[in-house]
């Protein structure tokens, strides 16, 4: 082969070698412009202050006729400074179903320690939630904590000591199911936990607390899906 063709055929391979760096690196320059898919952003939280709340609800209510979720969002927004010391609420808007449970959700960080389980509020607000036991029942239904605790403060231990109960065995149970560990594996287990060992009998406690370690150290063998991601 003679040198001239030898010379045409390496230029060659180097103009077909620059340009299949160029379509790659334009590839690689579109596919980084290109914005990578996000997770959905949370809905934004709004700060509502406790006392505008319940002027505006008793304002629709005495317009039109009001439901139960109504009747115990006014109650509870009634009760909470003066039982809770809560004044405002963080929710992503004013459907009372969404302030219940904002409500209950600052309510049960407010009561998570043994010494609010042994507080007793005054018989004035005790009468008011006994008045309202049937609806608050009903409306709460999903909220076990802060029903169990408002059953306690009517004088009810037992019905709050088997409502406690039943959700941290529940709780147990998932706990000692999970295969992986996404963090937040004990849930709600050490609040409830709490809450027994203060209403139940020193040897129910024990047993309690014997759960409680089971949990942790399951969770402690299992693979930490923050640390692989």
């Amino acid at each position: 082969m003679s040198r001239k063709i030898q010379f045409v055929l390496c230029l060659n391979f180097l103009v077909l070698c620059n340009l299949a760096g160029s379509v790659g690196q334009a590839e690689m320059s579109e596919g980084a412009s290109k914005p990578m898919a996000s997770m959905p952003a949370p809905p934004s939280q709004e700060i509502f202050k406790l006392a505008k709340l319940q002027a505006d609800l008793e304002k629709k209510t005495s317009t039109k006729k009001s439901s139960e979720a109504d009747e115990i969002l006014l109650l509870l927004l009634k009760l909470s400074p003066q039982a809770l010391g809560l004044t405002e609420v963080s929710s992503v808007n004013r459907e009372p179903k969404n302030l219940i449970s904002a409500l209950c959700l600052e309510a049960q960080r407010k009561i998570r320690t043994r010494e609010k389980w042994q507080t007793v509020l005054p018989s004035e607000i005790v009468d008011q939630l006994s008045s309202h036991k049937a609806q608050l029942e009903r409306v709460l239904q999903n909220q076990a904590y802060v029903l169990a605790w408002l059953k306690f403060q009517m004088h009810l231990t037992s019905e709050a000591q088997a409502l406690l109960s039943q959700v941290f065995e529940s709780e147990y149970q998932r706990v000692m199911q999970l295969a992986r560990n996404d963090g937040d594996g004990m849930g709600q287990a050490e609040d409830i936990a709490t809450a027994l060992q203060s209403l139940k009998d020193p040897q129910s406690g024990q047993e309690i607390s014997a759960k409680l370690k089971k949990m942790k150290l399951h969770l402690s063998k299992l693979p930490d899906l923050r640390i692989m991601t």
